[in-house]
């Protein structure tokens, strides 16, 4: 029987090589000397956020890391989606990048938008979700942590009335975030929550 998550300490491995092939088959939890990490592993994604930092003297350091299976997507991918968000600043709208055909595409799935919520049809092979805040802030709400549960790329666009908007970006992996500063496109300002 497979287990889904696992419990590794680092020490006993180099759990800083991915992928790392013996844990969970959904996800890892990593104790090293610098605290606690979860690590996990898709068809797009292979990812290790930190999750509490602590020290543990006899354990060696553990890495945060990010890598991306196809390479990380072409920025003019999110240019577009800004420009396309652009068109009605005052509601929610959302996009998602797939990975089909051995390319990232941009995928606009049937929805119902408000200045307040966007609903929308669920897709696969999603790599990443980015979805609007209107001219409200690029910070991930309540709601949006309770939708956001899967293994993905997250993002969020705000303030698009604002000359330069704001932008906000987190792995998730399965309820636990890690976020990613300085990311995508020069057109916004990225927030590092």
């Amino acid at each position: 029987m497979s287990k889904i998550v696992d419990y590794l300490i680092k020490g006993k491995t180099d759990l800083n090589t991915l992928p790392y092939n013996d844990g969970g088959n959904a996800y890892d939890y990593i104790w090293g000397g610098n605290g606690v990490f979860v690590q996990a592993e898709n068809d797009h994604i292979m990812t290790r956020i930190p999750l509490a930092e602590f020290e543990t003297r006899g354990l060696p350091a553990v890495k945060a890391l990010l890598k991306w299976k196809h390479g990380i997507p072409d920025p003019k991918l999110y240019d577009f989606i800004l420009d396309e968000m652009l068109q009605t600043p005052e509601l929610e709208s959302y996009y998602a990048i797939v990975w089909s055909d051995n390319q990232y595409k941009i995928v606009k799935p049937q929805q119902k938008v408000s200045q307040d919520a966007v609903k929308y049809e669920t897709l696969d092979n999603v790599v990443m979700e980015i979805h609007s805040h209107g001219h409200h802030p690029s910070i991930f709400s309540h709601q949006d942590n309770l939708d956001e549960t899967g293994f993905k790329i997250y993002g969020i666009f705000g303030e698009l009335q604002k000359k330069v908007p704001a932008a906000c970006f987190r792995i998730g992996v399965y309820g636990h975030f890690g976020y990613i500063p300085d990311f995508i496109t020069d057109r916004v300002r990225c927030l590092y929550v």
